[in-house]
């Protein structure tokens, strides 16, 4: 069967730990290329597909986080194949990997070994900021704060259109996004990531992570903004943090 949610390489590792890498919003599995090369062949990355981009551009973005979490589990249960795995994801990433900790739990009876939650945090819906209901000019220039806007992208209207639509979308699957008070603590230790300049992640909305779980909550701070997993040194420092984890 065709795995369109999970990107597989055809040359695959052979490897003790399977790790989901789950994207940021408005990117795709590329940003996770380099990392196969840089963690070694005890770790298979296994980078996810979502739909609206990449080889999935003609599907229609989804902004429904369970629905997205179903269609990453169905495959995954065949992807790790009795391997101890992990889950990692970035900002969006976050918020659907921890999702898919909590269905996998619940339905599957599995969990991951570990959760790497990184530049990510849930918002009750008093705390919500709607930035997908903005205008595209006011849109772009919140997310700039961010350090999230490539301005090359800009110049390009027929670019701009697609980058700012599947921006859009993802915001509304963070956005839209509740989880029951009581049903919200996972059977998995959370390990978290933060960037020293992050205008959009804080420490103290960080630290809410240690209520959703009840296996132990750990933190690294990295030197960077809210993307600073794009940083070549600071992604071969977590892929080495992740490994670390791993091995305990």
């Amino acid at each position: 069967m065709e795995n369109n949610w999970i990107k597989v390489s055809s040359k695959r590792v052979d490897s003790k730990y399977k790790l989901i890498c789950i994207p940021y919003a408005g990117s795709g599995s590329n940003i996770f290329y380099k990392w196969q090369k840089v963690i070694g062949k005890d770790v298979e990355i296994l980078p996810v597909q979502l739909p609206g981009r990449e080889k999935r551009i003609t599907e229609e973005c989804m902004t429904d986080c369970e629905k997205v979490v179903e269609g990453i589990a169905g495959q995954l249960i065949n992807l790790i194949d009795g391997h101890e795995f992990a889950i990692f994801g970035h900002s969006m990433g976050g918020i659907i990997a921890y999702e898919l900790c909590r269905q996998l739990q619940k339905k599957y009876n599995i969990s991951p070994k570990i959760c790497f939650i990184s530049a990510s945090h849930i918002d009750a819906d008093n705390e919500k900021i709607y930035l997908s209901k903005l205008d595209n000019e006011a849109f772009v220039q919140k997310l700039r704060q961010y350090g999230g806007i490539n301005d090359e992208i800009l110049k390009y209207p027929e670019f701009f259109d697609v980058f700012v639509k599947i921006l859009k979308n993802d915001f509304r699957l963070i956005e839209n996004y509740t989880i029951p008070e009581d049903d919200k603590v996972i059977h998995v230790p959370i390990r978290n990531y933060i960037g020293t300049d992050d205008n959009l992640m804080k420490m103290e909305k960080m630290n809410d992570w240690r209520e959703y779980t009840d296996l132990g909550y750990t933190y690294r701070i990295f030197n960077g903004n809210h993307f600073f997993i794009s940083d070549e040194a600071n992604m071969k420092e977590i892929c080495s943090d992740i490994c670390k984890y791993l091995s305990k």
